[in-house]
């Protein structure tokens, strides 16, 4: 098995140190090598040596301890990548995205309850009745979005019902328009020069 080079991140992050705390110990390392640019140098370390720098410092350091700490670290990646293959794990951007398709159907439903109500609900003059009817649509939309399916159609989830508005009949809505009134001239006094 080769040795593995390490940056200065990676080590704080497997050595549980300060990123800062650590770039200190590593002025006395020689890097095992150096990539990048003159502004921004990479450089990379072997574990043994910057163990061995920690020990040298008077710090305490496990190495077995550490192994087996890296050991579980790549034992719960691999759990993690399972799980995600398996389809038991969901980008979170996707479950936003599916919710924010949710809300946006029901959202549509029930604005156009109104809409598709208001032809109906005009001549009915019982109470009950009118509540029974927006009763019967606002629980409909409810189970539109309780029986949602994100896999159908599109993706897009249900298709929303919406029903046209009613026809437009020519009349003119609203009160009487005003007269405009017309210009007042404006009154001029002399200027002194």
């Amino acid at each position: 098995m080769q040795a593995q080079l390490y940056t200065v991140t990676h080590l704080a992050v497997e050595l549980k140190r300060d990123r800062r705390a650590l770039s200190k110990v590593l002025e006395h390392v020689a890097p095992a090598e150096v990539s990048g640019s003159d502004k921004r140098q990479i450089r990379k370390y072997y574990m043994a040596d910057v163990v061995n720098a920690l020990i040298e410092r008077g710090e305490e350091l496990d190495l077995t301890q550490e192994r087996a700490r890296q050991a579980k670290e790549q034992a719960d990646k691999l759990a993690l990548e399972n799980k995600q293959s398996r389809s038991e794990l969901v980008a979170m951007g996707d479950v936003v995205r599916e919710v924010g398709r949710m809300i946006a159907s029901c959202k549509a439903r029930l604005l156009s309850i109104p809409t598709a109500l208001s032809t109906y609900l005009v001549n009915i003059e019982d109470a009950t009745s009118i509540e029974s009817q927006l009763r019967d649509a606002i629980s409909e939309a409810l189970t539109e979005l309780e029986g949602y399916d994100p896999s159908s159609g599109d993706g897009q989830g249900t298709d929303v019902a919406v029903e046209a508005p009613a026809k437009a009949n020519g009349k003119r809505v609203g009160g009487r328009r005003k007269k405009a009134k017309p210009r007042s001239k404006r009154a001029t006094r002399p200027v002194a020069n």
